[in-house]
């Protein structure tokens, strides 16, 4: 399924657009760009996703992109993505295994990142540590994820870090104990379930 090229043209001046169980959605259509006022931007439920598209480094008031539930997205690295990030919620991509490197572009404003049942996650970047504006980290449900990266204690302005389900990275997070502690140490809160 496509969306007709035009028909996003007239939709200029939309703030906020959601796609939810658009299951044969597949591409983003051309156009989009011109959504220039376009400030929160989420697929849910998209089955059929093959990728985000490329150029919305040109939505320059686009500030929270939610993904969820979109089995077949793959984030295709490059500079033409989203720049000024304030939130970004992933949830339920089973072909992730680290975080896109366009998400580099948003390291001064990034402040929320929501990480949600990503069963193949393995492994975060090691510029995780640069998002110096990041307050908030949740990571739940990524069993293959076990540890931080280096230079956690980078990240003085992270005041929550909630980890809930991923039971060897909350092992390794454990206070006094785990092996990552000491990096995040410094956050006043840490919560831990396995």
């Amino acid at each position: 399924m496509h969306l007709r090229d035009n028909g996003i043209e007239c939709m200029c001046s939309i703030r906020n657009l959601f796609f939810l169980d658009c299951h044969k959605l597949e591409y983003f259509p051309k156009g989009y760009q011109r959504l220039t006022t376009l400030h929160r931007l989420g697929f849910q439920n998209c089955e059929s996703l093959i990728s985000l598209p490329q150029g919305t480094k040109h939505l320059t008031a686009l500030e929270n992109l939610v993904i969820k539930n979109c089995w077949k997205l793959n984030f295709i690295d490059g500079d033409d993505y989203p720049t000024r990030l304030r939130s970004l919620t992933i949830d339920e991509l089973p072909q992730l295994v680290t975080l896109p490197q366009w998400l580099i572009g948003s390291t001064n404003t990034l402040q929320f990142l929501d990480i949600s049942s990503c069963q193949n996650l393995e492994i975060l970047p090691e510029w995780l540590p640069d998002l110096s504006s990041l307050r908030k980290l949740q990571i739940r449900f990524c069993p293959k994820l076990l540890s931080l990266p280096e230079g956690m204690v980078r990240l003085t302005a992270l005041r929550e870090l909630n980890i809930h389900c991923c039971p060897g990275l909350s092992r390794n997070c454990k206070k006094g104990v785990g092996e990552d502690w000491l990096q995040i140490a410094h956050i006043p809160q840490v919560k831990l379930t396995e």
